[in-house]
Parts: C-alpha cells; structure tokens; sequence
C-alpha cells in the first residue's frame, strides 16, 4: 500500500536532481544576460563613434563655413548644422537609457550569482537534511484551510494571468493584422514595438505573481509549519524549486525579448553610422575640391600679376633710354 514514507521517499530523490536542472538553467540565463550586456555595449560603442563622427561633421561644417562665408552655400550649411546640433541631442537622449538599462542588467547578473549561490547552499542543505530525516505524521486542519487558501489565491492569479494572455492574443490577432493588412505601412513598425512591450508587460506580469507566491510559500511552510512537521519542509522545498524553475524560464523569455528589441535599434545605428560616414566623405571632398579652387585662384592671379609688373618695367626703362638717347644725338 501507499504510505507516507514512500511519498517522502520520491520528493527526498526528487529534489537534487530539481537543483541540478535549475543550476544548468541559472546557468543558460547567465549566458543569456552576458550576451545582452555585450549587445548593450556594441550599442553604446556605437553611439560613441556616432557622437565622434557628429561632432567631426561639426567641426568640418564650421570650416566649410568659414571658407564659404560669402556663397549661396551658407544657409544651406547653417541648416545641415542645426539639423546635427538636433541629431547629436538625440543621440545623447538614446545614450542614457541605454547606460541605465546597462546598470540595471549588471545589478541582475548580480542578483543571479547570489541566486547560484544559495542554490549550491540549499543542495548542500538538503543533503544535509537527508541524513537526519524523520517522520512525522501529525496534521492539522488550520493547515488544510491556509492550504485551501493559498490554492485558491493561485487560482485567482492564474485567471488574472489568462484574462491579461487573452488581451494580448485579441491584439495580436485583430490590431495587429487589421492596421497592417488594411491601412498604411508606417502602421506596422508602431504595432510591432507596440506588441513587444505588450508582450513584456505581460512577463513582468508574471513575474510578479511569481514572487508574490514566492513569498507566500515562504510565509507558510518556513516560518509555521516547519517548526511543526519536518516533513512539510520537503514539501516547501520541492515547491520552490518548481517555482524557481519557472521563474528562470520567464526570465530568459524576458531576456530574448530584450535582445528582439534592441536589434532593431541596432541595425538603425549602423545604418545612422553609415550615413554619416557618407556625409562626411562628401564634406571632405567639397573641401578638396575649394581648396584645390582656391589655389588656382592664387596662382592665376599672381602669374597675371607679375606678367603686368615685368612688362611695364620693360616699356618703361625702354621708352626712355631712347628717349635719352635721340635728345642727346640731336643736342650733339
């Protein structure tokens, strides 16, 4: 027959193997957060070059203006710098949150290497609990009513949890498909970000309702019944291995979304970066070209100007000498 014991049995032999799976996947969301963070830093790599090659547009602009102070060019000028001056501010505005996110990914690569931390704790714990169990097979029925209690917050959160899933797939299915089937093209880019931060909100959602249970569980088992039955605390710990179990799942589903997020951002800097690029190979070509202009300019006046000089010197010394020679032959 069933008894107790057996059930205690397959939790006991349960619960290192639950560790195992839950250090390989901490583990895979570490690798995960590491691949963000040096995405976050390509970004922030390439908002710097950005602002170095806007403020060389800057600096070449300002001296295409003051070689081009008295041409048609001048407005024009004035307008591309105004529109960089506009472009830098921007940039800077796109710097700083990526610089908080990038805080905020390091203080949770913080928070998971605590967590491998305990959880290499809690296994050296439960090995320790396991050569020391025993039995105990008292119950009460205050226990079953905070159980009913807390079976039926779980139910609540779960419906809370679905009618939100339910949202979500009505906007994807009707918003998403109608504004981009039946209206114009710019729609679809402001529902994709839309849908995305739909889609996060809804894990952050969960994630919440994952540490509230978290909590709850916690309040329950450890703090009451622990101290009552020694089995219950086996129980504890298998529900909150499956719990964070699950939360490392979500996580890593938060962190692929991230990554979905930023790569768009991505290939519009290098896009930006290539522009730029451009322009400025267009700049230092404009300047090649006045000041190769300008040089002719100098040179053909300068020829033009002592052709004139050598030439009236030579009329004029020879004007003269005859003029002194004829006086002085007919005086003679």
């Amino acid at each position: 027959m069933y008894h107790r014991r057996d059930e205690m049995i397959i939790i006991i032999r349960l619960l290192p193997l639950l560790l195992l799976l839950l250090q390989q996947q901490l583990l895979l969301l570490l690798l995960l957060l590491l691949l963000l963070l040096l995405l976050l830093l390509l970004l922030l790599l390439l908002l710097l070059l950005l602002l170095l090659l806007l403020l060389l547009l800057l600096l070449l602009l300002l001296l295409l203006l003051l070689l081009l102070l008295l041409l048609l060019l001048l407005l024009l000028l004035l307008l591309l710098l105004l529109l960089l001056l506009l472009l830098l501010l921007l940039l800077l505005l796109l710097l700083l949150p990526l610089l908080l996110l990038l805080l905020l990914l390091l203080l949770l690569l913080l928070l998971l290497l605590l967590l491998l931390l305990l959880l290499l704790l809690l296994r050296r714990r439960l090995l320790l609990l396991l050569l020391r169990r025993r039995q105990r097979r008292r119950r009460q029925r205050r226990r079953r009513r905070r159980l009913l209690l807390l079976l039926l917050l779980l139910l609540i959160l779960l419906l809370l949890q679905l009618l939100l899933q339910l949202y979500y797939f009505y906007y994807y299915y009707y918003y998403y498909y109608y504004y981009y089937y039946y209206y114009y093209y710019y729609y679809y880019y402001y529902y994709y970000y839309y849908y995305y931060l739909l889609l996060l909100l809804l894990l952050l959602l969960r994630l919440l309702l994952l540490l509230l249970l978290l909590l709850l569980l916690h309040y329950y088992y450890y703090y009451y019944y622990y101290y009552y039955y020694y089995y219950d605390y086996y129980y504890y710990y298998l529900i909150l291995l499956l719990l964070l179990l699950l939360l490392l799942l979500l996580l890593q589903q938060l962190l692929l979304l991230l990554l979905l997020l930023l790569l768009p951002l991505l290939l519009l800097l290098l896009l930006l970066l290539l522009l730029l690029l451009l322009l400025l190979l267009l700049l230092l070509l404009l300047l090649l070209l006045l000041q190769q202009q300008q040089h002719y300019y100098y040179y053909n006046n300068n020829y033009y100007y002592y052709y004139y000089y050598y030439y009236y010197y030579y009329y004029y010394y020879y004007y003269y000498y005859h003029n002194d020679y004829y006086y002085y032959y007919n005086n003679k």
